[in-house]
């Protein structure tokens, strides 16, 4: 049995062994055997994602589906997929340095595209029609608002017709801000936010430069508009337990959720509110 921190430090190792030019073949030998063990048992956060990949293989004829993580940060979930055998990822950031990525998809699976890149925010490095999917978490709320239109233009351009945008992305009406650590805070005018965030020694430049939490609206208007018809599937998610070994928040209150969502009628009520209040797990299906 393996979590996502089991998973997450065998990455960690992995790259940084990448780094610093050491023998690749061990370490990812032992964060292969990592993911591998969450296979049947995956962790949540990556249920609709390893949903929306399965659904897409169902019609792909054997064909290895091309799959970008647009915002993969080190590449950790792009590097999970491959472990698994989806030989197909790629991986872009606006920031840091790909290398040692690149190097671990030549040496170890004989890939010598550089599919892991640093890109400008505006232009993804993949042709017209060549994605099956392309998926961010919790990335969306750090888009800036020069370029989230081309965030969204980019995902259509390059999804082929029927592939899948899968987003899941925190919103302004969420109570509750894991960046900041605050609850509620995030809901007041800038000038009462940035006080708040000063007063709670939260550093708020720091926040103000990499936070851009919008309504929920924002994200279907842009998501049907460029990409085409949205599914929201946060109330699916949240009627499904979790494998408990890799959830990371509260395990009580998230089987309090679990129980409420799944009662007639109280489910009913209680997916509305959620829907509205937690984080977002939405697919686009490219017209």
């Amino acid at each position: 049995m393996s979590d996502w921190r089991t998973i997450g430090q065998a990455f960690h190792a992995l790259l940084k062994r990448a780094r610093e030019g050491g023998e690749l073949a061990p370490a990812w030998a032992d964060f292969a055997r990592a993911a591998e063990a969450t296979r049947g048992r995956p962790p949540m956060h990556l249920l609709i994602l390893l949903d929306c990949i399965a659904e897409l293989e169902r019609g792909a004829g054997g064909r290895a589906l091309v799959i970008l993580e647009h915002g993969c940060g080190a590449g950790l979930i792009a590097m999970y997929l491959l472990a698994l055998g989806h030989r197909g990822v790629w991986g872009v950031d606006v920031g840091g340095d790909m290398a040692a990525q690149n190097r671990i998809l030549r040496e170890i699976h004989g890939i010598h595209e550089a599919r892991f890149s640093i890109y400008d925010g505006r232009h993804l490095p993949l042709g017209d029609g060549a994605a099956d999917l392309v998926f961010s978490q919790q990335v969306l709320e750090h888009v800036t608002d020069d370029v989230i239109d081309a965030y969204y233009a980019e995902e259509a351009r390059i999804l082929r017709p029927g592939g899948l945008a899968y987003h899941q992305l925190p919103h302004r009406w969420g109570p509750y801000d894991s960046h900041s650590r605050t609850w509620f805070l995030h809901w007041f005018p800038k000038p009462v936010r940035m006080a708040g965030y000063r007063a709670l020694k939260r550093n708020p430049d720091y926040l103000a430069r990499i936070m851009h939490l919008r309504a929920p609206g924002a994200h279907f208007r842009r998501a049907r508009a460029f990409i085409g018809p949205v599914r929201d599937l946060t109330v699916e998610r949240l009627t499904r337990l979790p494998d408990m070994a890799s959830y990371e928040g509260s395990a009580r209150l998230r089987r309090m959720i679990h129980t409420a969502v799944r009662v007639p009628l109280l489910g009913a009520l209680a997916g509305f509110a959620l829907k509205r209040l937690a984080m977002l797990d939405t697919v686009a299906v490219r017209r």
